[in-house]
């Protein structure tokens, strides 16, 4: 699982993508919660979430359900790091 360090003050996006079908539904998620999760913005191929509020030295897991226009489902997961500095 990819490891992204983000700061308390930081407002990042964060993006999970596609090949070869396209994106009917997006359903993005955090745990444990406490950060706040921007509305998705879902396109073609791609979904992307803008992530703020992460606490220092706190773990996350941000995790996004998927359905394809094909009616395939897949999960993507990325872990969130608070930065202490």
């Amino acid at each position: 699982m990819t490891i992204w360090p983000q700061g308390p003050n930081a407002k990042r996006d964060y993006r999970l993508t596609v090949v070869g079908d396209t994106i009917a539904d997006a359903d993005w998620s955090i745990t444990p919660t406490g950060p706040t999760l921007g509305t998705p913005v879902n396109e073609t191929t791609q979904s992307t979430v803008r992530v703020s509020g992460i606490e220092q030295g706190k773990g996350y897991v941000l995790g996004c359900h998927i359905v394809m226009g094909t009616g395939q489902e897949d999960d993507g997961y990325c872990q969130i790091e608070g930065r202490t500095t």
